[in-house]
């Protein structure tokens, strides 16, 4: 019946170079291809894990940054209000001072134009009736 199907002793012979060919290549080949692909996997999936380490703690580095970047921010605002506000009263103060010294020169100037005034009206109280004389000579036209 194989003869009839054509197949002969060379068959055997045929499958016996097979598995011998089928062996070799499995051990020359795809045993020591197998092992170099197993250590490169290890080797990327190290590698993976550690840049995956890397970035989880460059995030909470950031998380840790913003944090204090916030709370360094909301120091130097706050202290930059005191100042401002520090500033503002010392202005105030500063002014309402100026204010007290002016009205304080203004004061003293207004008494002197008072006290000027009065001696000015009493000068020309005493020179009326040299003024007034001279006046009426120079009128009626006798010098």
């Amino acid at each position: 019946m194989l003869q009839q199907l054509g197949i002969n002793a060379t068959v055997i012979i045929q499958f016996i170079i097979f598995i011998v060919t089928f062996v070799a290549l499995i051990k020359l080949v795809y045993e020591p291809f197998n092992a170099v692909h197993e250590k490169r996997l290890q080797n990327t999936k190290g590698s993976v894990e550690v840049a995956d380490d890397i970035h989880k703690k460059s995030q909470e580095l950031q998380a840790q940054y913003s944090s204090k970047a916030k709370e360094v921010h909301g120091k130097i605002s706050e202290i930059f209000r005191e100042q401002k506000s520090l500033a503002a009263s010392e202005a105030d103060k500063i002014v309402m001072q100026a204010k007290a010294e002016a009205n304080v020169v203004l004061d003293s100037n207004r008494k002197n134009l008072q006290t000027r005034a009065v001696q000015l009206e009493a000068e020309l109280k005493e020179m009326k009736s040299g003024l007034v004389m001279a006046i009426n000579n120079k009128l009626l036209g006798k010098s």
